[in-house]
Order: structure tokens, then sequence, then C-alpha cells
């Protein structure tokens, strides 16, 4: 047989802190002492805490599951922890213990590769972004911005002016994004410089480049550390933008483009039977007339003076017509230079002919 008693104590009892004593009174009228009974009631701190919980204090009761929990004889129900998040596959790695990509994993892999290809970005600084912390999704994301840009190259200025905003700017702000997330590993290079450059050529001219890069610099391209390439780059890039030396963008009109080098010209060619002519007709003006070939005491002047001209030419070891090295431009040299003594006379020989 089962005995239930259900005794309600009163909410003001309860917040006066008296409920105890209300409930051991009316079992004591009933003929109960709770000390000595297997009934057992919360004490004053927790039917305090039942009682906020009922009137929905649970947001100022931290502990109001738990202890419902206990009171009900339930396990209290656990929170379960976030699992730490993995990082990123590198390109071309398994996940896991794997020693093989999934199919799943290759296209992955695949769909990168891609998207930085259409993007012209190197592969190589993807790899660096990934292993730098950043996620596909954000990597995919910039690349798919670099592309709309890239492919929207042809749509017209949307101000006029020299100084309008057209697709070139939006292709360096573009540039730039792709640079802060595939490079944030600190992977710069001189490359990456040389290309701002370009796209400085490309907005005010070459001739502007020339003159300014170094300025905004403040050294040679050369010169500048691995370790200031990115402010050296946002330099270049702010300069672009700001154009603070009032360049004409496109290079149009400028006083200061330099005019068009001559081509160098091509080496002269002669053979070895020009040499001989050539000598010959040094031996006439300054040995004389009578001077041949086949008798070198007719020619004194020359036997002396052309050895020097080789020697300076070709080297000590070339002091005679025979060690010229044999080809047409050699040749060529040998016979500029015996035209040279000839007209300049710089061994003060004198024309035999007065």
């Amino acid at each position: 047989m089962t005995l239930r008693i259900e005794v309600t104590v009163p909410e003001g009892e309860v917040q006066a802190g008296a409920g105890g004593r209300y409930l051991d009174q009316a079992l004591s009228a009933l003929g109960f002492n709770r000390a000595s009974t297997a009934l057992s009631s919360p004490n004053v701190e927790t039917q305090m805490a039942m009682a906020e919980v009922e009137q929905g204090g649970l947001e100022r009761f931290a502990g109001a599951d738990e202890l419902m929990a206990d009171l009900n004889g339930e396990e209290p129900e656990t929170t379960e922890e976030t699992p730490a998040v993995e990082p990123e596959r590198l390109r071309g790695q398994s996940s896991g213990d794997r020693k093989r990509r999934t199919k799943e994993e290759m296209a992955e892999d695949k769909a990168l590769e891609d998207a930085a290809e259409k993007a012209g970005v190197p592969i190589e600084k993807i790899d660096g972004a990934l292993a730098n912390g950043h996620s596909r999704a954000e990597v995919l994301a910039g690349l798919s911005a670099k592309s709309a840009v890239t492919e929207d190259t042809d749509k017209p200025a949307i101000s006029t002016g020299e100084n309008r905003v057209g697709p070139e700017d939006e292709q360096d702000r573009a540039d730039e994004a792709a640079e802060s997330a595939a490079k944030s590993d600190g992977s710069l290079t001189l490359d990456d410089l040389r290309r701002a450059a370009g796209d400085y050529q490309k907005a005010y001219g070459m001739a502007a480049a020339v003159k300014d890069v170094e300025v905004i610099l403040g050294c040679k391209m050369n010169d500048v550390a691995d370790g200031d390439l990115e402010t050296a780059i946002r330099l270049l890039r702010s300069a672009i933008d700001e154009n603070p030396h009032n360049r004409v963008r496109g290079g149009a009109k400028t006083a200061e483009t330099p005019t068009a080098e001559k081509p160098a010209e091509a080496p002269r060619t002669a053979t070895k039977q020009d040499v001989i002519d050539a000598m010959l007709a040094y031996a006439k003006k300054y040995d004389g007339p009578d001077a041949t070939p086949t008798d070198p005491a007719t020619m004194p002047f020359t036997t002396a003076d052309a050895p020097v001209v080789f020697t300076k030419l070709f080297g000590a070891e070339v002091n005679r017509l025979g060690l010229i090295p044999d080809s047409p431009e050699n040749y060529g040299k040998a016979v500029a230079g015996l035209e040279e003594m000839l007209a300049v006379d710089p061994f003060k020989r004198g024309s035999s002919n007065g």
C-alpha cells in the first residue's frame, strides 16, 4: 500500500524563507515527523531557486537546468563541445592518414588551379595562402573577384578627365586584393614589385616610369629589401591612384618622352685581303710610293705600326696579320683600325707625299 501526501507551500512562505517551517508544521499536523520518515524536502535555498525557475527566472539562475535535473532524478544535459577546426587541406595533399587523394579532393584541387589560372595568379601564391591559414572559400572568393574584373576590362570609364576612374583602376584594386589574400604569408618577391612598376608604366607611360619609380621608392628596385617589398608595392599602387607627379594617364602628350634611340649598327665585316690592302695604303702614304708587300724593307713604318694596332684590338699575342682570329668581324675591326691610323697618324710619320 502506498500513501501519498501532497503539501502546497504558499509562495509567500517560500519568499519569506519559512517554507521549511511551514512544511514541518503541516506534516506534524498529520502525525509525521520529517526527521523520522523517509520524506525529504529541499532546503530553503533550493526552494527559492525552484521558485525562481517556476517564475521564469532562468536567466537570473544560471544553474537552473542542472538543479531541476537533480531534483527530478534525471541526468543533466551535457553541452557538446565544438570540435576543433581542422587546418585547411593543402593542394595536392590528402586529408587524414590517407596516402592518396579522393576523387572529391582531386576535383577541389582542380577547381582551385583553374580559378588561379583564370585570375592570372601563380599557383604558388595560392599554396602559400592555404598554408598560412586562409580557407579555400576565402581564396576562391578572391580569385573569383579578380577574374570578374579582368573579364570586364572593355567597359568604358565611368567618369571623364585626366584622373578618370576606368577599368584599369578596378584592375589595380583587384590586384591589391589578390596580393593581400595570397601574399599575407610574406612570400612577395622582386617580380611582384616589377609588376607593380609595370602597372605604373601602363598608366603613365615609359618616360614617366623611368623618372618616377625610383623617386617613389627612394631607391632602385633591385635595392629594395625583401622585408620592404610590401611597402614598396603599396607606394607604387598609391602613386597610380593619386598621380602625385601630375602625369598624363596613358603617357600621351608628354614632353618628357625620350626620342627613339638609334638602333645599334651591325659590326663591320671584311676579308683578310681587305686588311692587306689597308696596310698597303698606309705604307704608300707613310713609307713611300715604292712600298711593296713582298719587300719588308720598303715598308719600315708599316711593319712597326701595324702590330701596335693589332695588339690593341685583339691582345698582346696578336702582333701580326697571320694571328688575327679568322672571322669577317675581326678583319673588319683590323681594317677600321688601320684606316684610323692612316687618317690620324698617331705615330707622327708624316706623309711621304709631303
